[in-house]
C-alpha cells in the first residue's frame, strides 16, 4: 500500500505523541500543488517546518527535510536536516530534529544583530568603539560583537576582553596576517549568529541608537540592507553626499532617485542570509576597493533598501600615528579588477530597468571620479582607465541618459566622446 498524506498523519500523530516536544508542533498540514506534507514548529517565536515526502513505490520509506522560515532563513546554513527513513522511525526523527532545532534557537535566536569588527593594533581607538557599544539602546542580550584579530602585535585584544564585560562578545583570529579589512570581515561573517550584520572599523564609533534603529528599519520593511547616515570626524575628509539630503528617511529607496551607489562604504546593516545564500563575501584579492564590489554585489540581490538620516549614526574617523589595515596605493591591475568585476555582477542581474540603473550609476562614478585629474595620470594609468572604458562601451545598449545624474552629464559626456566611447 503507498503511503499517503493520510497515513503519513496518522503515523506522526501516533508515534510523535509519545514524546514531550509535541506541543511545540504548531500544525501538520498540506503545502502547494503537489500537496507537500509539512510538520510546523514554533519554538520561542521561531517558525521552521519538516518537510515529509513518501517515496515512490514504497509504504516504508520517506524523505525528511528541515526548512526554517523567514526571517530566520541564515539558520538554514547553520542547521541542516535532510535523510530517507522508515515510517516506522517518524516518531523518533521529529523528536531529535526538533530538539536540535530547540538547542540552536535557544543559543541563538535572542541574537538580532551580529557587529563585525575587523582588528589590527588599534589599542588608541578601541576604547572609543567598546564604549558606544556599551551604550547602545538595544538590549545587550539582543546583539553580539565579533572581533577578529588580523594578528595584532600591541595590545587590542587585552583592551577588548577588559573592555567589553557585559557584551555578548567574541574574538576571532585571522589564520594569517592579511595585512586589510577583507578577510577578517568574511571571518566575522561566517560566524554571525545575528539576522542582521553591521560592519564597524575598529578605528570609528556609532551613535549610541544606531544599531536598534537600523535593526527596527530592517525588521518593520524587510529591508535586506540599510544605509545609516556617516559622518566624518576629520575635516580633510569629507563625507558630504547628496544621499543624505532631506531629514526624512526612506523605507524603499530606489538605485538611480536615492543615489545607492553614492556611498561605496560597507558601514551599513545586511541581512545575513542575504550575504550567505548569495556567497556575497568582500575579495580578499582586492588591497583597495573591496568595499565597492562588495556593495555593488549587495545591491544586485538586495529586493529592498532602506535609509536612515534624519541624523548620523556612523563616525568614521582618520587617526594619524597607527598602522592601518591597508595603507597600500591601488596598482592599475586593482583598479581594473575591481571596476570589472562590480559590471561582472551588474550584467548578470535579470531586472533590465535595475541593471540600467545600477550600470549607468556606476558609470557615472566610474568617470566622475578619473575624469577630472585624468590628464595628470601617467600613460599606464590612463590606459587602464580606458580599457575599463571599453568595457562600458560594449554593452552600450544598456546606457542611459535619463540614468546620469545631471551634474555629471556634461563632463561624461565629453569624457566619452574625447575616447570614442559614445557615437
Amino acid at each position: 500500500m503507498l503511503l499517503s498524506n493520510e497515513i503519513l498523519t496518522g503515523y506522526i500523530n501516533e508515534q510523535f505523541n509519545r514524546y514531550g516536544n509535541i506541543k511545540f508542533l504548531e500544525k501538520i498540514w498540506e503545502y502547494g500543488k503537489n500537496k507537500l506534507l509539512v510538520c510546523e514548529f514554533v519554538y520561542k517565536n521561531v517558525r521552521f517546518g519538516i518537510d515529509i515526502t513518501p517515496l515512490n513505490d514504497s509504504d516504508k520509506l520517506i524523505h525528511l527535510k528541515l526548512c526554517w522560515r523567514k526571517p530566520y532563513e541564515l539558520y538554514r546554513s547553520k542547521l541542516k536536516f535532510e535523510r530517507i527513513i522508515s515510517t516506522d522511525d517518524i516518531g523518533q526523527y521529529l523528536e531529535d530534529i526538533s530538539k536540535r532545532c530547540f538547542d540552536y534557537i535557544d543559543k541563538n535566536a535572542e541574537i538580532m544583530v551580529s557587529v563585525i569588527v575587523p582588528v589590527y593594533n588599534r589599542e588608541q581607538t578601541l576604547g572609543r568603539l567598546i564604549k558606544s557599544f556599551q551604550t547602545q539602546s538595544m538590549p545587550k542580550e539582543k546583539f553580539e560583537i565579533i572581533f577578529v584579530d588580523d594578528s595584532s602585535s600591541d595590545k587590542s585584544i587585552d583592551i577588548i576582553h577588559n573592555l567589553s564585560q557585559g557584551l555578548i562578545y567574541s574574538v576571532l583570529k585571522s589564520p594569517i596576517q592579511s595585512g586589510n579589512a577583507s578577510q577578517p570581515r568574511n571571518i566575522g561573517l561566517l560566524a554571525a549568529r545575528g539576522l542582521y550584520t553591521f560592519f564597524v572599523d575598529s578605528d570609528d564609533y556609532i551613535d549610541n541608537d544606531c544599531i536598534m534603529k537600523s535593526y527596527n528599519m530592517a525588521i518593520h520593511n524587510h529591508s535586506d540592507i540599510v544605509y545609516v547616515k556617516c559622518e566624518s570626524t576629520s575635516k580633510s575628509r569629507s563625507l558630504k553626499s547628496r544621499l543624505w539630503n532631506g531629514p526624512n528617511n526612506v523605507k524603499d529607496a530606489d538605485i538611480y532617485n536615492d543615489y545607492l551607489l553614492l556611498s561605496f562604504y560597507s558601514f551599513k546593516l545586511f541581512k545575513t542570509y542575504l550575504l550567505t545564500n548569495n556567497t556575497i563575501f568582500f575579495d580578499k584579492s582586492l588591497s583597495v576597493g573591496e568595499d565597492q564590489l562588495f556593495i555593488v554585489n549587495a545591491l544586485c540581490y538586495a529586493k529592498k533598501i532602506s535609509i536612515i538620516k534624519d541624523k548620523t549614526y556612523y563616525y568614521l574617523t582618520t587617526e594619524d600615528n597607527i598602522e592601518h589595515l591597508s595603507q597600500v596605493k591601488e596598482t592599475n591591475d586593482n583598479l581594473y579588477k575591481k571596476w570589472v568585476l562590480c559590471l561582472v555582477n551588474i550584467f548578470n542581474v535579470k531586472d533590465i530597468e535595475r541593471k540600467k540603473k545600477l550600470f549607468n550609476c556606476l558609470l557615472f562614478r566610474f568617470v566622475k571620479k578619473y575624469s577630472e585629474h585624468y590628464e595628470k595620470y601617467e600613460n599606464s594609468r590612463k590606459e587602464t582607465i580606458i580599457s575599463v572604458l571599453n568595457l562600458f562601451s560594449k554593452y552600450s545598449e544598456l546606457y542611459d541618459d535619463s540614468l546620469i545624474y545631471e551634474d555629471g552629464k556634461e563632463g561624461l559626456v565629453k569624457f566619452l566622446w574625447n575616447r570614442s566611447i559614445v557615437n
